[in-house]
């Protein structure tokens, strides 16, 4: 897999790569973890997703539950027909708040200004 990216948003990361080229890709497989380190192995760390798809396709998933302020260590396994695995492709991102500001109330002042 290559072109692996993440981008943190409220609660979620959006993970995007690009499947192998090779003629027998089979699937992509990313996994995990919130250690600082890196998944090395697909049975390592915690499951996102295991996808299906064309060989040289773009594709995407977006990791939903995830905890505001906690950086997600993500490694991408492509799979072969006979399941040899390629070294992994890795890439971090930290579950941000982007929601907008809470909207300022109009405040009155209560004191009262003397001549």
């Amino acid at each position: 897999d290559s072109g692996f990216t993440a981008s943190g948003a409220t609660t979620q990361v959006t993970l995007n790569w690009t499947n192998s080229s090779s003629a027998d890709f089979s699937k992509t497989i990313i996994r995990y973890r919130t250690d600082g380190k890196f998944p090395v192995s697909p049975v390592d760390g915690f499951a996102v997703v295991t996808k299906t798809g064309a060989a040289g396709s773009a594709d995407t998933f977006v990791h939903t539950g995830r905890t505001t302020g906690t950086t997600y260590s993500y490694s991408a396994f492509a799979l072969d027909a006979t399941g040899n695995v390629a070294a992994a492709a890795t890439v971090s991102a930290t579950a941000q708040d982007t929601s907008a500001p809470a909207a300022v109330q109009n405040l009155r002042r209560s004191d009262k200004r003397t001549p």
